[in-house]
């Protein structure tokens, strides 16, 4: 009797050298919410002036020292920032949607890969071996100026702001390492001629999942800003 093994590997990245293009099973969804939350705190202007005279300076005695905010996001591979500056709300949500459009500012990488091994014998092809691979870069932003700032406002966006990012982050990544753990259950001792419809439903119920998480977002909205 003849065993042949057949390894499939379908990888998110280009380049990879293969004659066949593998159906990518890690989506990135893009939701069609609007570029920024509709909490009034953090909608941008609609004219914004430069952010150098767009808000009042904070006066000396009103202002502490900016930290380098980093933050941890559990579940992540990887932490990359992006820098946004600005003197209010207004401000700092406009730099935020320049560099995340995502509903609740919540920017994750969710690409990865996807590893099936097949049996033949004789006529016969079976799947025994099925796995996903997932190493999730999370974005965040990080206020990086001015130098000198409120504390009332370095409060809420430590509070209302960072710290929700990080959390949905941290849900998000979550819901993707959920969904690709179903993926060997679906497809193991499966026949190979039901592959392509087993991973076509599956990506169908992540896809779906993802949707759901930001549909959620869209309805965040932090505490309004009452500091000067």
């Amino acid at each position: 009797m003849r065993k042949v093994a057949l390894i499939i590997v379908a990888v998110l990245v280009a380049g990879c050298g293969s004659t066949t293009t593998p159906t990518p099973i890690i989506i990135l969804v893009t939701p069609t919410p609007s570029v920024a939350p509709t909490a009034t705190a953090l909608t941008a202007p609609t004219s914004t002036p430069p952010l150098a005279t767009s808000s009042p300076s904070p006066t000396p005695a009103a202002v502490v020292d900016l930290p380098k905010l980093t933050r941890t996001v559990p579940g992540a591979s990887k932490t990359k920032y992006y820098d946004v500056v600005g003197n209010s709300p207004q401000e700092l949500g406009l730099g935020m949607a320049t560099h995340c459009s995502s509903a609740g500012f919540v920017c994750v990488d969710t690409g990865g890969e996807w590893n099936i091994t097949s049996t033949t014998r004789g006529s016969s092809c079976t799947i025994t071996k099925a796995s996903t691979k997932y190493s999730p870069t999370a974005i965040l932003p990080r206020w990086s100026g001015p130098s000198k700032v409120y504390p009332e406002l370095l409060t809420w966006w430590q509070e209302q702001v960072l710290a929700h990012i990080v959390s949905s982050d941290a849900q998000l990544i979550k819901i993707v390492k959920a969904q690709n753990k179903r993926f060997p259950k679906l497809l193991l001792g499966k026949p190979c001629s039901q592959r392509q419809a087993t991973i076509n439903k599956w990506e169908r119920a992540r896809t779906k999942a993802i949707n759901a998480f930001y549909a959620k977002e869209q309805a965040w909205a932090p505490s309004p800003y009452t500091g000067p």
